[in-house]
């Protein structure tokens, strides 16, 4: 029996499973559940933008949640953080960042009752440098599913990338082409 009772407590933490949320930005410091999520962003150009933080909390099991905590969004590449302002409506509360690539949002979401439609956490200023790779991604993070399923966040979800200039696919094309037409020559039988 105390085997039986010891294989439980083990396997229960095993049980938790990804739970989909999905977090998405609109340039700005507004943005709408209605509007389309863009997902994700891409900037026009090199500068710093404001982006209104949004999560969809539908396709988590049970239609909502129970507030999100322990949310790291990270920067990476020719992206950095210069600021993130919470809500006072979204029940946020962010940590201090620990350099400019990374944050943690600590909770967000009402505990007490659930959220059960997509809201705004808050604004997140990012910088821009003009880089050709990077991106802005929460990467962890936990919550409490409206059916009390506990778990992680299933993640990376990207909010921000950067999309390379036609340019480089142009050259990556003409490069193939170029393959091609060298293989081709090559392959053929000479005349005599």
């Amino acid at each position: 029996m105390r085997r039986l009772l010891f294989a439980l407590v083990l396997a229960v933490p095993g049980l938790a499973s990804a739970i989909p949320l999905d977090f998405y930005v609109h340039p700005g410091t507004t943005g709408s559940a209605a509007l389309p999520a863009l997902d994700p962003w891409v900037p026009a150009g090199a500068g710093q933008y404001d982006l209104a933080l949004w999560v969809d909390p539908t396709a988590a099991p049970g239609g909502g949640v129970y507030g999100i905590q322990d949310v790291l969004i990270e920067a990476s590449g020719a992206f950095t953080f210069v600021n993130f302002t919470c809500d006072a409506g979204a029940s946020c509360l962010k940590g201090v960042p620990t350099d400019a690539t990374r944050f943690v949002l600590f909770t967000a979401g009402d505990d007490v009752n659930g959220t059960f439609a997509p809201f705004r956490i808050g604004v997140l200023t990012v910088q821009y440098d003009g880089g050709v790779s990077g991106e802005v991604a929460v990467i962890d993070g936990t919550t409490l599913a409206a059916d009390f399923s506990s778990g992680s966040l299933d993640v990376p979800d990207v909010l921000a990338t950067v999309v390379p200039e036609p340019s480089t696919a142009l050259l990556l094309g003409l490069g193939f082409a170029l393959t091609a037409a060298r293989a081709r020559r090559t392959s053929a039988p000479a005349e005599r």
